[in-house]
Order: structure tokens, then C-alpha cells, then sequence
């Protein structure tokens, strides 16, 4: 599962964007692949801020996506 997407020049790209808007040939994107996912004390998944933006589309968690965004 991805973790994050970024660029020497952008640490961080929106789940959502359009990659190929924001790059040039020859710039390296690198992906950050998790091969597990740890939980917490509660037994559910810790995820990157990469990952619950992507991944946590429900309209319950739309105020805590936008602010991982910022």
C-alpha cells in the first residue's frame, strides 16, 4: 500500500492529483510502499497522511482529510 508520493521538489502530492500536470521529464517520483500496517492500541490500522487522505473517502472523515491536507 502506498504511503506517500513526492519529489525532491514537493515532499508531499495530493492522493488526487494529476501527476503529470506537475512534472517534467526526467524528475524521479518516488513512491513509499508499506508492506505492513501497525496498529494501535485499539487494533486498528496506523496509516501515513498519504494513505487517509486516499484512502478514508467517507463523508465522516472529510474535516480530518482537509486538515491533513493543510
Amino acid at each position: 500500500m502506498p504511503s506517500n508520493i513526492y519529489t525532491k521538489e514537493c515532499p508531499f502530492y495530493h492522493p488526487e492529483e494529476i501527476l503529470h500536470k506537475r512534472l517534467r521529464d526526467g524528475h524521479k517520483v518516488f513512491v513509499e510502499l508499506v508492506h505492513r500496517l501497525d496498529v494501535d492500541k485499539y487494533c486498528s490500522p496506523i496509516i501515513s497522511k498519504w494513505s487517509f487522505i486516499a484512502f478514508k473517502r467517507h463523508n465522516d472523515h472529510s474535516e480530518e482529510r482537509d486538515s491533513k491536507f493543510q
